[in-house]
């Protein structure tokens, strides 16, 4: 596939922030956010965003008409997660969320991508998971491997330590990969 701009990845460990720090991005910047399909019930409050959840059966007869690109299950959990084929936007820049480890399958299909990690200290996190998660599966247990995993890949690393300075330090990056002004 060609592609003129840069496929922009978010990666980093559960808890560092993403998901905050995408909808502070969306009133900034013209960004498309490509969800993944999981077949993970959403969380009390959670707006479809970074996933679109659907029942077993429908995420079975998407991945049987080879909808996603590829298919995980991590964390040791249940629930299957899919990245839908992307086409990329003329007026947006599509942003997708990853687990590190899905880098290697999407260099696959998408040769230019601009990788952005967020990073955030065990603790935190952990604290953040405990108020959202029910089921932590490995998430904890692989926390500081994703970490070290995905600054060997990131083009760029932030740091979450005030969630409005990181979007901020995000948002002018962007501006500045992307050319905008």
């Amino acid at each position: 596939m060609i592609q003129n701009k840069p496929l922009l990845v978010f990666i980093g460990p559960s808890g560092v922030g993403k998901s905050t720090i995408y909808r502070q991005l969306m009133s900034e910047l013209p960004l498309h956010f490509v969800p993944s399909w999981t077949t993970r019930p959403p969380r009390d409050g959670e707006q479809a965003l970074e996933h679109n959840f659907v029942k077993k059966h429908k995420f079975t007869a998407l991945q049987k008409d080879g909808y996603f690109i590829d298919v995980i299950q991590p964390f040791g959990l249940e629930y299957k997660y899919g990245l839908p084929y992307i086409v990329e936007s003329k007026t947006h820049i599509n942003t997708v969320s990853l687990r590190v480890f899905a880098i290697d399958m999407l260099r696959e299909y998408y040769s230019n991508l601009l990788i952005y990690q967020v990073e955030r200290p065990l603790e935190e996190a952990l604290t953040a998971l405990n108020e959202r998660v029910e089921e932590l599966g490995d998430r904890a247990k692989m926390f500081e491997h994703e970490t070290r995993a995905g600054r060997k890949v990131a083009d760029r690393i932030f740091e979450n330590n005030n969630i409005d300075d990181c979007s901020s330090k995000i948002i002018s990056a962007i501006k500045q990969d992307f050319q905008i002004r």
